[in-house]
């Protein structure tokens, strides 16, 4: 399968856009980016214990911390479950698959209505990234005080993050073979092109 053209990331003359950091500097972001990534993970499995009626208890795991890094996502673990659990049943179940919230059972194709479900979270979750990227570059200049160019790392960082999100469930061998369990051929086909 071919890599996603957003999880290419371009090389400008200078050379990669992380290479402008110091070694401190470099740090710090990655901080920020593992924080980043543990807190969506976290919200798919916020998710999850919502959808599943579990005993509330995750909602103290969701408050925020007070990290070093300063970051907090762009949305509530509260608002990311709503607008998860707001589509049908098997798009949520698929989703929080795709999030490694091992959620999805075998069954019949799903309906055209279901795979247009999960494409509008797919897009939920790609605006979700977009958003953090931008707040997650912006804490970083504001702690750092850093003076590379801005855009080369948002734009970076935000090709992890969906390299993370979206690109790596379908590059996991056991997922895609579950995904394809799941659907149609045409149907894998229309959410393949939807992530590119």
């Amino acid at each position: 399968m071919d890599t996603p053209i957003f999880a290419r990331i371009p090389l400008s003359i200078e050379g990669h856009p992380f290479d402008a950091l110091s070694a401190g500097e470099r740090r710090l972001l990655a901080r920020i980016e593992s924080q980043t990534l543990a807190r969506i993970a976290a919200c798919a499995h916020y998710a999850d214990v919502r959808r599943r009626n579990v005993v509330p208890g995750h909602d103290a795991l969701m408050e925020d911390r007070g990290d070093s890094a300063g970051c907090r996502l762009a949305a509530s673990a509260q608002d990311f479950a709503g607008f998860v659990l707001e589509r049908g049943p098997w798009a949520v179940r698929v989703f929080l698959d795709w999030m490694g919230v091992a959620a999805a059972d075998l069954g019949p194709p799903p309906t055209e209505h279901a795979v247009d479900e999960l494409i509008v979270l797919l897009h939920g979750l790609d605006a979700l990234l977009i958003m953090e990227a931008a707040a997650d570059v912006e804490a970083f200049f504001a702690m750092s005080g850093c003076r590379a160019h801005r855009e080369g790392i948002e734009r970076t960082l935000l090709a992890r993050y969906r390299g993370r999100f979206l690109a790596s469930p379908q590059r996991d061998p056991r997922f895609a073979r579950r995904l394809a369990a799941l659907t149609t051929r045409a149907q894998l086909a229309r959410i393949e092109a939807e992530i590119r």
